[in-house]
């Protein structure tokens, strides 16, 4: 067991206009990725953001032309995927936004290896101020847990982080705070978790909006969570994924400062403690988001959106292997 270390290979992602950013990714069954994004001219819009997709080979070689998923009069954004333990469905999580107080989170499912998509469910029907950004997360007893942040309610001052089980398979959802805003003064933000390979939910959110990075856990799939707890300088999207062999990698974005760079870092147990930071783009980037997965042990793929301004951001696909 040693560093995950990047690849030097690196692949321009296909796109279609001027801004493709905040990807999800999944391996399949069979072991072709499926990669998603939010396809438009602009970082944000009220009506111009669509929902695309693309299968890739495990080298991020494209299978076909990218299709479309989603594109509603609202603009939908920040698509994530993750697949069902039995391989059977493709979890799709995003949200619909309208402004900065008026956007909706969604969940969808697909039997078809992410070629479609069945009518997407509202995750907290009585919120109009719920953003998702990270995959679904699927425990050993089938409960499903979505990671939402915002303002529940409407009217509170902070942001607050949110588990939301489903244990009818999506149909309906329940939230559980992992980290409360208005109760700290702070923002939590852009929760992202997996499942740990000992057994427990590990958690990455924003903490104080551009601040630091912290993490939470839960014992209990989602049900209570542990105490918040700052650990490194950084902000954006923290993405995380546990490698077969042992280490737990977080990618973000670095400190306040333009340009931003894509940082990561790794730790060795399971989220306590983490190296230092270290680069993995830079490109003169004003916004980036990463999606990391396992596609083999010790051997990462990633889907990283790159924005260099308000009109221009680019997907590139790279590896990281833990040597």
């Amino acid at each position: 067991m040693g560093t995950p270390t990047p690849g030097i290979a690196r692949i321009n992602l296909p796109k279609q206009r001027t801004h493709a950013g905040f990807p999800g990714l999944c391996r399949l069954a069979d072991g072709r990725l499926l990669h998603v994004w939010r396809d438009g001219p602009e970082h944000t819009g009220g009506s111009d953001g669509r929902i695309l997709g693309q299968r890739l080979t495990a080298g991020f070689h494209p299978l076909g032309a990218p299709f479309l998923l989603f594109d509603w009069a609202l603009d939908v954004r920040d698509p994530s995927v993750s697949l069902s333990r039995d391989g059977s469905t493709v979890y799709l999580t995003f949200f619909s936004y309208t402004s900065a107080t008026d956007h909706t989170s969604w969940f969808s499912t697909s039997t078809d290896e992410g070629t479609t998509f069945g009518a997407p469910v509202r995750i907290d029907p009585g919120s109009t101020r719920l953003a998702t950004t990270a995959p679904v997360v699927q425990r050993p007893n089938g409960t499903l847990l979505a990671f939402c942040y915002g303002r529940r309610i409407g009217n509170e001052a902070r942001d607050s982080a949110y588990a939301y089980r489903s244990t009818n398979g999506g149909a309906s959802w329940s939230p559980v705070t992992m980290a409360n805003g208005p109760a700290a003064g702070r923002d939590y933000q852009e929760p992202w978790a997996i499942s740990l390979r000992n057994g427990a939910v590990l958690a990455a959110l924003r903490y104080g909006s551009q601040d630091r990075i912290a993490v939470t856990a839960s014992l209990d799939d989602g049900g209570t969570w542990s105490a918040v707890t700052p650990k490194f300088p950084g902000w954006g999207r923290p993405a995380l994924v546990e490698l077969a062999t042992g280490p737990t990698i977080c990618v973000y974005r670095s400190p306040i400062g333009f340009p931003y760079h894509a940082l990561y870092r790794v730790s060795q147990d399971r989220g306590g403690t983490w190296s230092p930071g270290a680069t993995l783009a830079t490109a003169g980037a004003q916004m980036t988001s990463a999606a990391p997965i396992e596609i083999g042990d010790g051997l990462v793929a990633m889907s990283l959106g790159l924005e260099s301004n308000a009109t221009t951001s680019s997907l590139i696909g790279l590896h990281m292997l833990d040597v």
